[in-house]
């Protein structure tokens, strides 16, 4: 033999806190050596009580940065802890419903993070899972925290238009189309949309600045805008899901803003002609002028 064995100590095993284990040998005939040196075990049976969740994910794109849909697949997960850790303990996220365990990184605090920015994440909904492990391997309770990943944009079976703009500033209020000029600094764009999933939203544009959000109502949308300066401008409407993905976008809609009155002597009366009468003629902008 090398020198090596093993015991399996029999149940109901030790019980949880330290224990100083040694051993002797004896030989065929009996003779017994002295102990070994102690070999100290400290049996762990409980779990951590503290608890860690998954906060927040960056970067959760879309119409909300805390809904956990993102367009975003390359994602690095925040963690936050509830309790005070013990020594030894330590945090762990489950990419895949609790197959697989990794450890996170501690921050400052109670908080954690994992970073998979290294590796994509197809589309799909995903079971994420985090725990406090201690140093005996014991775990703590599990939360889980479904995410959603979405890089489709939605083109299909939709249909959006920028129809006109209401204008409610005299003298010519009403509705008007494309390449009109108006005074009203906030004309009020109207649209048409068919086809709006779940969670998708219209969105206005002017060039590539976001305006903001359409208010949708059936197959309607309106969006007011606000202090809009002299001159030309052009808008689109667009459909985007709650990822954030840009789809299906309208065509350019275009206006000018005119608020700018005629100055006073812009226009002058140079002379007039007189028809009427025994004395005809053409009338000079001059005093008692006729010709």
């Amino acid at each position: 033999a090398d020198g090596r064995w093993n015991y399996t100590i029999p149940a109901p095993g030790l019980t949880e806190g330290p224990h100083n284990l040694s051993v002797t040998a004896t030989d065929p005939v009996g003779n017994e050596s002295g102990k070994s040196d102690p070999f100290t075990v400290n049996v762990d049976l409980t779990a951590p009580t503290a608890t860690a969740s998954l906060v927040s994910i960056t970067q959760d794109t879309g119409s909300s940065g805390s809904d956990f849909v993102t367009s975003d697949n390359t994602l690095v997960f925040n963690l936050s802890t509830t309790g005070t850790l013990a020594s030894g303990e330590y945090v762990q996220i489950s990419l895949n419903g609790g197959a697989t365990w990794i450890n996170a990184v501690q921050g400052s605090g109670n908080s954690w993070s994992y970073d998979n920015t290294g590796n994509t994440l197809a589309d799909g909904s995903y079971s994420i899972q985090t725990r406090v492990v201690d140093a005996a391997g014991n775990t703590g309770t599990a939360a889980t925290q479904v995410i959603v990943v979405d890089t489709q944009a939605p083109t299909a079976d939709n249909s959006i238009s920028l129809t006109g703009y209401a204008d409610d500033v005299a003298p010519n209020t009403g509705d008007f189309g494309t390449g009109t000029t108006t005074n009203d600094t906030s004309p009020l764009l109207k649209g048409t949309v068919t086809g709006l999933k779940e969670g998708d939203s219209v969105q206005i544009y002017e060039g590539t600045t976001l305006l903001g959000t359409a208010t949708v109502t059936g197959g309607s949308f309106s969006y007011q805008l606000s202090n809009v300066s002299e001159g030309p401008h052009s808008y689109t409407a667009a459909i985007v899901d709650q990822a954030g993905n840009v789809g299906t976008t309208s065509t350019s809609f275009n206006l000018t803003v005119d608020t700018i009155p005629p100055l006073a002597n812009a226009v002058t009366v140079l002379d007039l002609y007189d028809d009427v009468g025994a004395i005809q003629g053409t009338i000079s902008n001059s005093p008692d002028s006729l010709t």
